[in-house]
């Protein structure tokens, strides 16, 4: 999570949210990362960093057969095994772990409530994440806990084993609020038997405060990611990186990054960058204020420098959008497709995505450029999509509000 400037905005802003509502709770952050900068930010709060390793052991059971499980006739078995008979199978990671188990069941059975931070992280494309948080269901559902989930995209899913976990997350929780409602969302919900999920949009609008007022906006905002989740084969993305040098040429106007993910792997979005735009394109591209390092703040005092933005990131459209900057979503896989449909669903206004899995992309994103061009010239626009990313973020509050408050009083 650290790693993503959008996803430590949510987690953050969740924090938050709940030290204002709850602020003698203990909170316990799950993760992987220290998260310096909720230790900082919240000092006045009793907050908690754990990550117990047995998580990865209840969400992959088939470690127990050990280079065994490698057979698929065993590891078909173990799996089996776990998700028919969770309470034996927990006695066994008992009996086998037992050092590091009493520490997670401890830390699960004394909670109050598990909640999930936001995030597209329901999905084969993060499927590290999606086990962990599948252990997190599995001890909570058998030790009685109340389960939330806020701010979730759920989907696209490459395996049936992701999609029964996914299933098995959203059948299992007390409340869930997302960000999206698209296809594959909707068929689980089905299949779960849930009827009441309720939309709030992306927990990272808690994390911006926009003001319009005396800004120059004189650069457009850039976002390209090359992942094996934003990307599909064949992807004309350097045709659209040249349309917005010349764009950005004529119009005299600087590029600036809106770099979202810096991981060390190939999901880094200024080494995407550097790598689609060429040396003549990369000297109008404005680096100044920008880190390897990326902090989620400094983005969004960024996106607020902006016309327009180019973005193939979600949460660098959000950032954007909050900030009253009209912004052009580039999507080239499903999994993009939904979350791009969701922003438009929240915003309505100042918002655009294409496909780069269709026909006629270049005259489709030539025309794009110029509306989101005209769109910027727009004062009421602009307020109008900060007071939308206002009340989403309010409103998604009050939900949380409701929920801890009805927990508390049923303890």
């Amino acid at each position: 999570m650290h790693h993503n400037a959008g996803d430590t905005a949510m987690l953050v802003s969740l924090v938050a949210r709940i030290g204002e509502i709850c602020p003698t709770a203990t909170i316990i952050v799950l993760s992987d990362d220290k998260q310096s900068c909720l230790l900082d930010r919240f000092s006045n709060l009793d907050i908690q960093i754990s990550n117990p390793p047995e998580r990865y052991l209840i969400a992959n059971p088939t470690w127990i057969a050990g280079r065994a499980s490698r057979t698929m006739g065993i590891s078909h078995a173990i799996k089996i095994f776990a998700s028919r008979f969770p309470r034996s199978y927990l006695m066994l990671l008992r009996t086998l772990k037992s050092k590091y188990c009493s520490e997670f069941e401890n830390l699960i059975r004394q909670a109050d409530l598990i909640l999930f931070s936001g995030g597209g992280y329901l999905t084969s494309s993060f499927r590290d994440i999606l086990d962990r948080c599948y252990a997190d269901v599995f001890l909570a559902k058998l030790y009685n806990t109340s389960i939330g989930l806020v701010g979730q995209g759920v989907g696209p899913f490459t395996s049936r084993e992701d999609r029964e976990k996914a299933k098995k997350i959203l059948e299992y929780a007390d409340f869930i609020y997302t960000r999206d409602d698209g296809v594959a969302l909707s068929k689980l919900l089905s299949e779960s038997g849930r009827k009441k999920v309720i939309s709030t949009g992306d927990d990272a609008l808690g994390e911006i405060k926009a003001d319009t007022n005396g800004l120059i906006r004189d650069r457009i905002g850039i976002n390209f990611r090359l992942s094996s989740y934003s990307l599909g084969e064949n992807t004309p993305i350097s045709s659209v990186t040249r349309m917005i040098s010349e764009f950005a040429a004529n119009k005299k106007v600087s590029l600036v990054p809106l770099p979202i993910a810096d991981y060390p792997s190939s999901e880094n979005d200024l080494h995407s960058l550097r790598s689609l735009f060429s040396r003549e394109e990369l000297e109008n591209i404005d680096y100044k204020g920008i880190d390897e390092r990326i902090d989620y703040q400094k983005v969004v005092v960024l996106a607020k420098s902006c016309r327009f933005t180019v973005s193939m990131s979600y949460h660098a459209c959000i950032f954007s959008l909050a900030n009253g900057v009209p912004t052009i979503g580039i999507s080239a896989s499903e999994y993009y497709d939904e979350k791009f449909a969701a922003i438009e669903k929240f915003f309505g206004i100042g918002f655009r995505s294409i496909s780069m899995l269709g026909k006629n992309t270049k005259d489709d994103f030539e025309a794009l450029l110029i509306w989101a061009h005209e769109q910027s010239k727009d004062i009421k626009l602009r307020n109008e999509l900060v007071e939308r990313g206002v009340s989403i973020a309010q409103r998604s509050k009050r939900l949380l509000a409701n929920e801890l408050s009805s927990i508390e009083k049923n303890e």
